[in-house]
């Protein structure tokens, strides 16, 4: 199992590996959910809201192409890539709050969120070794970081 860790600046949330080195950066503009994007592997992706109240998400590359997208009303996640494959996503708590990521019944992901009053967004990402998708993971990141800030 790998363990990642973020840090959170105000314009940016990035997500980093055990040895600190950086996986991915996620872009926020100033009005929430208004330009967000996903910075990845030398690569922009932008974020797109749809639906109602913006809950449906999807991920575009700079050639307006899905890469991923969130079916709210059935938690669903589907990564379009050479073989297009779908997800189960649950969330549990309240305070403690976690997002928790499975494909065929097999867990693949838990990104955990303790709510604090004061201070940063801290999050704590815990990923099986057999699943090796970061950029489902910034997704995924950024459904509970958009989640956590809305007002």
């Amino acid at each position: 199992m790998k363990i990642f860790t973020t840090k959170d600046s105000n314009s940016s949330l990035k997500l980093l590996d055990q040895e600190k080195n950086v996986i991915g950066e996620l872009l926020f503009s100033f009005i929430n959910g208004l330009n967000d994007k996903i910075y990845f592997d030398d690569r922009m992706y932008r974020i797109k809201h749809s639906g109602f109240l913006w809950y449906d998400k999807s991920l575009i590359d700079l050639n307006e192409n899905i890469i991923l997208k969130i079916d709210t009303e059935k938690n669903r996640l589907f990564y379009f890539g050479k073989n297009t494959e779908f997800f189960t996503i649950r969330y549990k708590g309240w305070w403690n709050q976690k997002h928790i990521l499975y494909k065929d019944d097999e867990l693949q992901l838990t990104i955990n969120y303790k709510q604090k009053f004061f201070g940063t967004n801290n999050f704590t990402v815990r990923v099986e070794n057999n699943f090796d998708n970061n950029l489902i993971t910034m997704f995924l990141l950024y459904l509970f970081n958009f989640q956590i800030s809305a007002p």
